[in-house]
């Protein structure tokens, strides 16, 4: 699957409500790695925009927090916790038939998806069948796409709006954001 790139303005916004988070909660760089079993230089990296954690990363930060992954991503100005339900066994099983019934509920084929996020039939083809999970850019694409919460295509929550998120959150490419840097890592 073509992998895009992830903005720096995403990056950005991360780091900055990590660092919001960790300062409400007082929580150190060390204790934070520790607790989620990661590096502090990961940690380091995420609070000051230089990478952008994993998806299943991005997860654990907004459950140590008790916030959603909207919340980290700037979908959603709200700090209160979703309404979560227990993770999927499957997330890619899960995300691809999901993203079957959103495209059954906007009465939207496959390719007009695909034409209107500017991205591969077989992209979103590999994700339909569980081939891959999406990427961060590509899951805030078809969040945005079909007016959901990330959240909520993750199997959080079983709110499609989520917390808070956006009514008008239009899709946008990240693959063409002028500030564009490396993908996820």
């Amino acid at each position: 699957m073509p992998r895009l790139a992830i903005p720096y303005k995403l990056k950005a916004t991360i780091a900055s409500r990590l660092k919001t988070l960790m300062k409400r909660d007082d929580v150190t760089q060390d204790r934070l790695a520790d607790d989620l079993n990661i590096t502090k230089q990961d940690v380091n990296k995420y609070r000051n925009a230089v990478h952008t954690p994993q998806l299943e990363t991005l997860i654990a930060i907004a459950d140590y927090f008790n916030v959603s992954v909207d919340f980290l991503l700037g979908r959603s100005r709200s700090q209160q916790p979703i309404q979560k339900l227990p993770a999927p066994d499957d997330r890619k099983t899960f995300i691809g038939n999901l993203i079957d019934k959103l495209l059954e509920r906007d009465d939207v084929t496959q390719y007009r998806l695909a034409k209107n996020l500017n991205i591969t039939e077989t992209a979103i083809n590999k994700i339909r069948k569980s081939v891959n999970t999406p990427s961060l850019p590509m899951l805030i694409l078809l969040a945005g796409y079909f007016k959901v919460s990330t959240d909520y295509l993750l199997g959080r929550t079983d709110d499609e709006k989520g917390t808070g998120v956006k009514e008008k959150s239009e899709p946008t490419n990240p693959a063409q954001d002028e500030n564009t840097t490396e993908e996820a890592g």
